[in-house]
């Protein structure tokens, strides 16, 4: 049996993606796997990271199913090798996360800023400018809000009275101080 790289498939057969198989019969599945575009992984090392694909329909073995967007009539009897999940369709996903220190420097320059996924292209940083651009931060209030900072912050010392004495088993102050809040 012949070998060919799974980096290979996809460059000739497009980005697979994950397929789930619900059942045998699904029209979708059947039409696919007669156009040849169904691949399925199994993971013969038995959890050793060594997976291989074959194309079409392994019913026999246990792995995922791959659905590619071209015919895989020319890897037919080729057992694929080399499986890399960077290179299935909906990257979003399997993209890695951020580095911390990077993520520090970057959220201390643009405090303001919304976070934006990292891309590579071009399009995708002026699209993540774009939108920084048409972010709109809105003015602070002014008048006197010491005020209201001050019923606040003496609700607050209230509700945390009545959660002591709830605490104690003492509901009827709890009950007395939470009237007292409402105003009752």
């Amino acid at each position: 049996m012949k070998i060919v790289r799974f980096s290979k498939v996809v460059e000739k057969c497009g980005q697979p993606e994950v397929y789930l198989l619900m059942s045998e019969t699904d029209p979708d599945f059947q039409k696919a796997l007669q156009a040849d575009k169904i691949m399925s992984l199994s993971d013969d090392s038995h959890g050793a990271g060594t997976e291989s694909g074959t194309v079409g329909y392994a019913r026999k073995r246990k792995g995922q199913l791959l659905l590619f967007p071209k015919t895989l009539k020319t890897f037919e009897n080729m057992k694929v090798v080399g499986i890399k999940y960077d290179l299935f369709a909906g990257d979003e996903i399997n993209e890695p996360a951020p580095k911390k220190k990077a993520t520090a420097r970057k959220s201390a320059k643009k405090a303001k800023a919304p976070a934006l996924p990292k891309r590579n292209s071009r399009s995708s940083k002026k699209t993540a400018r774009a939108f920084a651009a048409k972010v709109i931060h809105f003015p602070k209030p002014e008048g006197d809000n010491e005020d209201e900072e001050e019923s606040v912050t003496e609700l607050k010392s209230h509700a945390r009275k009545a959660m002591r004495a709830l605490e104690k088993n003492n509901s009827v102050v709890a009950y007395n101080l939470l009237k007292r809040i409402v105003g009752d």
